[in-house]
């Protein structure tokens, strides 16, 4: 665990790569980055390509760095570029209870979000369905990108009390 330097956090919507990336960046002193408060400008509006691009660019330029999000155009900045990748694949029932619960908090409490936006109504939909789309194929993507990136430990956490486990551990 000690050579974790450079770390990329994936998995489905509400897997909680956010809060592992916080919680992983305290425990090393590594800086984290969501790619969601890069990607999102206020307003949910998607930031140009290349000038998300490079700043995911700049993030993975340093010597050590925690990157969460998924982004495949990116993937070759990230996990291709990563000595750690953390895969949270979590049941889909798990997620869909964690999108819920976080969703009605962040939109109760007004939370800000990826960049300074706020859940709302539609925004909560789009996360669901996105899930609901997403779900299956990432699997099978993730599944193909261990074959491919071997450069990386892959560290697959498949349910809450292994991931809680693993970080107690690093």
């Amino acid at each position: 665990r000690k050579g974790m330097k450079r770390v990329v956090i994936i998995g489905a919507c509400g897997s909680g790569k956010t809060t592992l990336g916080q919680a992983m960046s305290g425990k090393l002193g590594i800086a984290w980055t969501d790619l969601d408060d890069l990607f999102w400008l206020p307003g949910w509006k998607r930031r140009p390509f290349e000038e998300f691009e490079g700043m995911v660019k700049q993030t993975v330029a340093a010597d050590t760095w925690i990157v969460c999000g998924n982004y495949s155009k990116l993937q070759h900045l990230t996990v291709f570029q990563a000595d750690t990748v953390v895969w949270l694949d979590l049941s889909l029932g798990i997620l869909l209870w964690r999108i819920i619960k976080r969703g009605v908090i962040q939109a109760r409490q007004r939370t800000a979000i990826c960049n300074g936006n706020y859940q709302s109504i539609s925004q909560f939909w789009w996360l669901f369905k996105h899930l609901f789309k997403s779900f299956w194929k990432k699997k099978t993507r993730y599944k193909q990108l261990e074959a491919q990136a071997t450069q990386a430990t892959w560290v697959h956490l498949r349910d809450i009390d292994a991931l809680n486990k693993w970080l107690a551990a690093i």
